[in-house]
């Protein structure tokens, strides 16, 4: 691999809009109300949830 400069590929012309976002970690006061706040107010949508399994140790309040 090379650190030359030029193997940098170029930055578009134009911002490119994200499409979604994959993973966020965030560590929180209070979980419910910042669900309340990325759901109600941001407008993002839940897709999943982490429940505690017996090969894992129990997370806290993880959402």
């Amino acid at each position: 691999m090379s650190d030359r400069i030029s193997d940098v590929p170029e930055a578009p012309a134009e911002a490119v809009s994200p499409s979604g976002i994959n993973h966020l970690v965030l560590n929180v006061r209070d979980i419910e109300e910042s669900h309340r706040f990325w759901t109600e107010v941001v407008g993002f949508k839940q897709v999943g949830e982490l429940h505690p399994r017996p090969d894992r140790p129990t997370p806290p309040k993880m959402r």
